[in-house]
């Protein structure tokens, strides 16, 4: 089992799902058949069983997102276009600019490294990063995106680890016509953006498209500098310290601010795919993004008697009668700045037999060969000085192969396997110049590591009566780690190979009633393997706290149920709920070990936590007009601490970043003249810490309750230009997700079809 036959054979010429690949609402030239996996119609599932199935028929919770709704909402980035979605929290704590954006499901935080429990696909490949499992959700233009499938619950049965809640696939356009248009858009906040895209097919069989998409942006004031101080007497004599309280109700006072965050972004794609034969069918893709962000001037908030601002030595100022003295140095105020450069290439072949089974191979490799950030140290300046330079880059290749065949018409069995290969390095090094990240460079710490997984599976979909189906599947994935290493300035830790196994089932019933009923239970088990993060990064804060990696972690397991039922009503109303219950063991977290360090600067992760989530989930489609419908969304999570040996006290405790309510409403109206829509959301508080002692909102770094207003609206102008309106968070609320919401976005965009 640890060396799979088919893939060996195979290569790395390997694929996830070509069906992945759909264009719905788009005609294809007479020479493409329709049944092609490059032109699936929008009512067509690939994610929920790893094979082309209509929506209504999957026996899971399912949710799609077209391109059409992403163009009505006027929506600028991906995750954006998913927080409608039922039983999906998307995060997102500064705007654009923000690096730890992601989305969580079914009780599972989608915040930074969260994002690892929630399996990413594009066309089938994972986006999943080696080095922590997050996601760049600005990695893909939304402008190349034809639509978003959501599939929720445990589904590690059919792809193995980081599904344990969920897997979203984005599903990219394909080239089904002659089409070429630029656009153009402008909006406060410095905000640009701008691109295009060429496509055309050439002699019915191959399909070529160029897409290009710039987006930056001034950016806002995202961070503050806060200090308690000390009732000391002594230094400059200051005002201008703003009192507020912490997350956890004690004084502090607000110092100043960085200056506006910007980001800059560039990204480029091309695709291609090639009919041979109406039954075997090729496709590729090369994708290429850079990022950058950084700060502008910071501003102090601290004036002398003269009314000049202060930003280094020790101020003094008079608060509840006494003295308060701040030591301040201008690299408190400086975040310091970042790049990324990301590249994909994938390719798949897909093979219809002459007794309709289907043969399907494929790969692709993500690489991130840089992905750095800087952090100025004490001395620094805006304009440079001596700082640290983080630097991950990391790299993976996967491929899979699958075949599926229709057994006595009753029963469709797929089996396949998949390969992955995770590879990440970590360099800190002390730098002179934190602005000039390649001078004089001392490595101060270091990590790296590799995984590999392989996998393989087996799937029966049983129409057992004309009205009932059932789904069953099971899998079983080999991991092992290996080349692991860390150290933190002149010590060097070498990290022995190690593995596990893991087997994954889940089973599903459907059953369709008169009227559009549809009645659905599924129960199914899931896992995650520890990432090279928690395996090997050992890391020092500049605050003297070791972050500690541990090499001996045991894979995070799920036990998931649910039950749901749907409905569609003749006039198009639709109507969708379900329960559902997630009991989860051995979840990887960090805890402090007064063993090493008895004042508390020894925090490693182990594995501690046992929780169970409780949810549910509806959502609704309502016509109210011919050109107007409304939609809806609600989700409960009560996602709570069952046990947790390093900590007691988070028993009973509300699990981190994980909100109790999330809803959503929107309306759209289409007409001749014009495409609108309106989209309201609420999401309750927060916590931040296991205890929930962040209890105090309102300030920075909460996690507040918010409620925001989007709007946007097209107006067409003839058959080749469109002028394009967008505005979030249109009631200009200001709350905090940690750093303040950005305030009201408006932007305004010309397209042009040629």
């Amino acid at each position: 089992m640890r060396h799979i036959i088919v893939l060996v054979c195979c290569g790395r010429l390997l694929a996830q799902n070509p069906e992945g690949d759909a264009a719905g609402g788009h005609t294809a030239k007479p020479g493409i058949e329709q049944s092609s996996p490059f032109l699936l119609k929008q009512s067509v599932t690939v994610t929920a069983t790893r094979g082309q199935m209509e929506t209504e028929e999957a026996p899971v919770s399912i949710s799609t997102v077209t391109n059409q709704e992403m163009g009505a909402r006027r929506v600028q980035l991906l995750d954006q276009a998913l927080n409608t979605v039922p039983g999906l929290y998307a995060f997102r704590g500064k705007g654009t600019q923000d690096t730890n954006a992601g989305v969580g499901l079914r009780g599972f935080a989608g915040r930074g490294s969260g994002q690892a429990r929630v399996l990413v696909l594009m066309d089938g490949q994972p986006l999943n990063d080696s080095y922590t499992g997050q996601v760049n959700w600005a990695t893909l233009p939304i402008e190349e995106v034809e639509r978003v499938e959501v599939v929720r619950g445990s589904f590690s049965a059919l792809y193995g680890g980081n599904a344990m809640g969920g897997v979203i696939n984005i599903l990219t356009k394909p080239v089904t016509a002659r089409q070429a248009e630029v656009y153009g858009q402008a909006g406060n906040q410095a905000t640009v953006r701008y691109g295009g895209r060429v496509a055309d097919r050439f002699h019915d069989r191959l399909g070529l498209s160029v897409a290009y998409d710039r987006m930056q942006s001034g950016g806002y004031p995202s961070q503050f500098v806060s200090g308690a101080g000390s009732a000391l007497a002594g230094g400059t004599a200051v005002t201008g310290a703003l009192p507020v309280l912490t997350t956890s109700g004690t004084q502090t006072f607000l110092l100043g601010k960085a200056g506006n965050n910007w980001w800059n972004q560039h990204a480029v794609r091309v695709r291609g795919d090639y009919a041979f034969n109406r039954r075997t069918m090729m496709f590729a893709q090369f994708q290429r993004q850079w990022s950058g962000y950084g700060y502008d001037q910071y501003e102090s908030f601290l004036r002398t008697a003269d009314g000049s601002p202060f930003d280094s030595g020790a101020a003094s100022m008079q608060w509840n009668g006494g003295p308060r003295r701040f030591g301040v140095t201008p690299s408190l105020f400086v975040p310091g700045d970042g790049q990324a450069e990301f590249w994909l290439v994938s390719g798949r072949l897909h093979h219809e037999l002459r007794n309709s089974a289907r043969l399907q191979f494929g790969g692709g490799r993500t690489n991130a060969p840089l992905n750095y950030y800087s952090t100025p140290g004490t001395g620094s300046t805006a304009a440079g000085g001596p700082g640290t330079i983080s630097d991950r880059p990391y790299a993976s290749w996967f491929g899979s192969a699958q075949y599926s065949q229709r057994v006595r018409s009753r029963h469709l069995i797929t089996a396949g396997s998949d390969l992955r290969q995770d590879e990440s390095r970590l360099e800190e090094t002390s730098v002179s110049n934190w602005a000039q990240r390649s001078r004089d460079p001392i490595v101060s710490g270091r990590s790296r590591g590799r995984a590999f997984n392989e996998g393989a599976y087996v799937q029966d979909q049983w129409r057992v009566a004309e009205r009932l189906s059932l789904t069953g599947g099971a899998r079983y994935d080999y991991w092992r780690s290996y080349d692991g290493g860390y150290g933190v300035g002149t010590q060097t830790n070498e990290i022995g190979r190690r593995s596990n196994q893991s087997g994954s089932a889940k089973a599903a019933a459907l059953w369709r009633g008169p009227a559009s009923l549809a009645v659905r239970g599924s129960v199914g088990n899931s896992f995650r393997n520890p990432s090279v993060y928690d395996l090997y990064r050992t890391w020092r804060s500049s605050s003297g706290i070791t972050y500690a990696a541990n090499p001996n972690l045991q894979p995070e397991r799920l036990l998931g149920f649910e039950a749901g039922v749907s409905r569609r009503w003749a006039n198009q109303m639709e109507l969708d709920g379900a329960f559902f219950q997630n009991r989860t063991t051995n979840l990887i977290y960090r805890t402090t070990d007064l063993s090493v360090d008895s004042t508390g600067n020894y925090r490693q992760v182990i594995n501690a936590a046992r929780g169970r989530t409780n949810g549910f989930e509806a959502g609704t489609r309502l016509p109210l007009r011919p050109w107007l419908y409304a939609t809806s969304s609600y989700t409960w999570n009560r996602a709570t601490i069952l046990a947790n040996q390093a900590v007691p006290g988070a028993v009973g405790r509300l699990v981190p970043f994980v909100p109790q309510h999330v809803s959503s409403g929107s309306l759209f109206a289409s007409s001749r003249r014009v495409n609108a829509s309106v989209t309201g959301r609420y999401v309750s508080r927060v916590f931040s810490t296991d205890l929930n002692t962040d209890t105090t909102k309102g300030v920075y770094g909460a996690y507040d309750p918010f409620f925001t207003l989007d709007a946007g609206f097209t107006v067409p102008f003839g058959r080749h230009v469109s002028a394009e309106c967008g505005a979030e968070n249109l009631l200009d609320r200001i709350y905090y997700n940690y750093y303040p919401s950005p305030g009201r976005l408006v932007s305004v965009r010309l397209r042009i079809r040629l």
